[in-house]
């Protein structure tokens, strides 16, 4: 075994220990949670790490990405498009105003899961009429908290690319203002091709076209997979982290990404992976060998220590919100206690957390 397969199984034996969500908390002022987006598309920050030594690098920015990749490297994309899923209307029996954020669209025609607002006051058997539209929505179903089952009162069908001509961008919760057209444009990636997202992979949003151009040219392959990322991207973890139940969120790799991948894998690429959306899915269609099959349907693979990785040699990502399982997955690849550390310091040097925040690039 090589030195470094060493340390990463020694990494491992250690962090079985970490099954605690308190073991991955830190604190985080709520002032350090990036409320917009960077001026520019590609000028955020970057911090930029290794998985096998503590070598730390600040003083970049997200457009250096590109210096970071070679010849015969795989860049794997997310190109899921976040829809405007977030609707506004009123109460037809009381007028009272409701807002209903689809999350999840059924297989039964206009039937849709929503998080509903007020949750208490909107029962099931209510009509709310949109603001702007003027369709109506039945609620249908309670569900769990302020989840419910509701359905477009119409013959169209209403698919996600007729939700998005009527709704908002759906900001995370931890975005403490209404959505404006800009983010229509910044809370989606230059390269969002199929809708049915309702949070963004952020970790694309730091991507440019002119970044991508710049990579094809070098000789870098751009692969394109699918995620449709859900609400419960934002869940807190359990208690117990084993005992964490992840959600399940749509996928597709195609028959063309996978041999590509393998290709690039079989000549000795490495695979970059932007998000932890493109690593569910790497990851999910993986073998033990770490080439991937095309495949569809639906994942909840949770990934946390000591999870061994089988396809994804590097990751850009974002700095994530303490109790996730996003953190738990980027601890997962580059050690839990150098991401905190990491994370210390880039609070420490001024850097933005969470969806409109800094990147960082985890390097192999």
């Amino acid at each position: 075994m090589t030195e470094t397969g060493q340390k990463r199984l020694l990494r491992n034996f250690r962090e079985l220990a970490y099954i605690k969500s308190e073991d991955f908390d830190y604190e985080l002022p709520p002032e350090k949670i990036a409320q917009f987006p960077a001026e520019k598309r590609g000028f955020s920050k970057m911090l930029v790490i290794s998985r096998t030594d503590e070598n730390l690098s600040l003083d970049l920015q997200a457009s250096d990405l590109v210096s970071f990749l070679s010849k015969g490297d795989a860049l794997v994309l997310n190109s899921t498009k976040v829809v405007s899923a977030k609707l506004f209307g009123k109460r037809k029996q009381t007028g009272g105003n409701v807002e209903i954020f689809l999350t999840e669209k059924k297989q039964e025609k206009n039937l849709f899961e929503a998080l509903v607002k007020p949750s208490r006051r909107v029962r099931p058997g209510e009509t709310v009429v949109l603001n702007n539209s003027g369709q109506t929505i039945l609620i249908e179903k309670r569900g769990e908290g302020a989840l419910r089952t509701v359905r477009f009162e119409t013959d169209r069908e209403m698919d996600w690319n007729e939700i998005d001509k009527i709704g908002k961008t759906p900001l995370p919760p931890y975005i403490k203002r209404p959505a404006t057209e800009e983010d229509r444009n910044r809370y989606q990636t230059v390269y969002a091709g199929t809708p049915g997202a309702v949070a963004a992979p952020t970790a694309g949003l730091h991507i440019t076209r002119e970044m991508i151009e710049t990579l094809e040219k070098k000789g870098v392959g751009i692969v394109n997979i699918l995620l449709h990322v859900g609400f419960g991207t934002f869940a807190q973890l359990s208690d117990d982290v084993e005992k964490h139940r992840m959600h399940s969120e749509y996928y597709e790799l195609s028959a063309e990404a996978s041999m590509k991948i393998n290709t690039i894998r079989k000549k000795g690429g490495r695979v970059f992976a932007v998000g932890t959306t493109s690593v569910r899915v790497l990851e999910s269609c993986a073998d033990s060998e770490g080439f991937v099959s095309s495949a569809r349907g639906w994942t909840d693979v949770f990934i946390y220590p000591p999870y061994r990785f089988k396809t994804v040699d590097g990751l850009l990502t974002n700095f994530h919100l303490p109790r996730t399982s996003l953190i738990c997955l980027v601890s997962a690849f580059a050690g839990r206690e150098r991401i905190l550390k990491a994370y210390k310091k880039a609070l420490e040097s001024g850097y933005m957390f969470a969806s409109y925040g800094d990147a960082m690039l985890i390097l192999p």
